[in-house]
């Protein structure tokens, strides 16, 4: 603002004077990829965050800090994270901030807090009250895959039933996001993140007998995308005698080695009497 006096005279005052009207501190922007981690929560890859700071005034003071499972980590500037600024005195301030992704070593849920302070002596802070400026950044982090036990029957066992109960018990660390059921390879059964939920992670089947050898498989995935599968149990259920015979590698074993030998021995008696028939 530049303010001009002149007199009757003609002797002229001139005075220039800068201000700037700040009256609500720093908006925030997330870049694409840490909106879209916000978005979706949950993750299994250790993030890189970035966030830039805009304020018409010169940030004083600034100050990022990491919690989770109850500590909180104020990040070292230089090491945890860098700022890129941009901007004079003649136009608005941007302040661009890289969070490294080694901030994130545990599973678990994170929330990012910045705070500054600006010329103006406003406090800011990505989790204003303001909920049109607020843009908080909490996601989970989840590395491990979910974990899965199968109850009920026991791998390459055979059961003398009709029909049986096979339980699974699916556990995550975060949270589970689906559960499915193979029989031989084919999708029988599907289970998603609210069922899950709901079951505590227990899905039930009813096995039924058949006439062959039955695989059950299971696949776990859990919300941050991780996947527990190849997990597959073998069984016979069957109360049919015959079939438990054709399918019981020992007994048919042993069933072969003893038509072999009996059909050795009878060649060996044949033999003997015809020889004994030359003989006389």
């Amino acid at each position: 603002c530049v303010g001009h006096v002149e007199d009757l005279a003609g002797n002229v005052s001139e005075q220039q004077i800068r201000f700037s009207v700040n009256r609500f501190g720093s908006n925030y922007i997330l870049s694409d990829e840490t909106q879209a981690l916000v978005d979706n929560y949950y993750t299994n890859q250790r993030p890189t965050l970035q966030v830039t700071e805009i304020n018409v005034d010169t940030l004083e003071f600034m100050e990022i800090t990491a919690s989770s499972g109850g500590a909180v980590d104020t990040l070292e500037q230089g090491k945890d994270y860098t700022v890129e600024q941009k901007g004079d005195e003649n136009t608005w301030k941007e302040y661009t901030y890289t969070i490294a992704p080694e901030n994130f070593e545990a599973d678990g849920a994170y929330n990012i807090t910045i705070f500054s302070r600006d010329a103006a002596e406003n406090e800011n802070s990505n989790r204003t009250t303001r909920q049109e400026y607020a843009k908080p950044i909490d996601f989970a982090l989840d590395t491990t895959p979910p974990t899965a036990v199968i109850t009920g029957v026991d791998n390459d066992e055979t059961y003398f039933e009709n029909g049986r109960t096979v339980t699974i018990y699916a556990e995550d660390n975060i949270r589970l996001g689906s559960l499915q059921l193979f029989m031989d390879g084919e999708l029988i059964a599907e289970y998603d993140e609210e069922q899950l939920e709901a079951s505590d992670g227990v899905v039930t089947y009813e096995a039924r007998s058949g006439s062959r050898w039955q695989e059950l498989g299971v696949t776990v995935t859990d919300r941050a995308g991780n996947t527990l599968s190849d997990m597959t149990v073998r069984y016979l259920l069957t109360r049919n005698l015959f079939v438990q015979y054709i399918n019981s590698t020992p007994a048919l074993v042993i069933s072969l080695v003893a038509a072999a030998a009996a059909a050795g021995f009878i060649i060996i008696l044949l033999r003997r009497k015809k020889k004994e028939k030359e003989t006389v």
